[in-house]
């Protein structure tokens, strides 16, 4: 088996990326069922598997696990796969691959890849990237299986947002992530729950920086947390008229202890 594509399924219908696989004979799809809903569909080259309430980490390992393709093409389920993407992909020769990602709605580049802004923040970038190391965006990449699991696969722990930031860092230190502006998707950007996307957005972003930014700098940023992170989240109440983004730092700081305790399991 050639590829393995591998997709948490929440919502949203994945026929058309099951039809494209039945037209291969090196191609099967993994769906991994999170428990939100059913998968109502039947393919000869479909496994459904099941990952009850697990995140977007927990649920790609998983399907990684069951998969038997050397290529995993990693996907959210409201991704579409450009016609021409499995004959294109089969020309590429990388160890990970980032697609150009078009908005389904509008039909503009919404990224080619992803980076680390001011103060850690990562964004989807619209234009190519300027060096080798790019990092993926979780909605779609490819990857060598065997350079997955050799970089420890996803960071179950984040549950969902900052998991393929985490992962791109430990790309970078065996493989360069490969940009290909011919091979294309869409992304439809369904995610309604907005609210819950903020709070792992915001709580995320202090878990990742408290696992991989240099140890002589966590001073530095415990400092910053105690104040200008604070001022950044007093806005934030304000412009929501919400307290979530308190509950967020006050997630963060629950699990602050276990994210450093990793960073030390990683240097020994």
């Amino acid at each position: 088996m050639k590829y393995s594509v591998i997709i948490p399924f929440y919502s949203h219908t994945i026929e058309e990326t099951v039809r494209q696989a039945e037209r291969r004979d090196d191609t099967e799809i993994i769906a991994v069922i999170t428990g939100h809903k059913a998968l109502n569909l039947t393919s000869k080259v479909l496994k459904i598997i099941k990952c009850d309430k697990c995140g977007y980490g927990a649920a790609v390992n998983r399907g990684a696990k069951h998969s038997e393709g050397g290529s995993l093409i990693i996907m959210n389920d409201d991704v579409i796969l450009d016609n021409s993407f499995f004959e294109i992909l089969d020309t590429i020769n990388a160890d990970a691959i980032v697609p150009t990602v078009y908005n389904f709605n509008t039909g503009e580049i919404e990224s080619t890849h992803s980076s680390l802004d001011f103060l850690w923040y990562n964004k989807l970038k619209k234009e190519p990237p300027k060096h080798k190391n790019s990092h993926i965006p979780g909605s779609i990449f490819i990857i060598k299986k065997r350079l997955l699991f050799d970089c420890g696969a996803f960071d179950e722990d984040y549950f969902m947002y900052y998991e393929d930031v985490d992962l791109s860092l430990r790309i970078e230190k065996m493989a360069a992530v490969h940009y290909s502006e011919r091979l294309k998707s869409s992304h439809k950007q369904s995610f309604s729950d907005f609210k819950r996307k903020k709070y792992y957005l915001q709580k995320n972003r202090l878990l990742f920086i408290v696992k991989n930014c240099k140890k002589n700098m966590l001073p530095l940023f415990f400092f910053y947390f105690m104040t200008f992170e604070m001022i950044i989240m007093t806005y934030q109440c304000i412009i929501s008229k919400s307290l979530e983004p308190i509950r967020a730092r006050w997630g963060f700081l629950k699990e602050c202890r276990r994210f450093m305790e990793k960073r030390d399991a990683d240097s020994n």
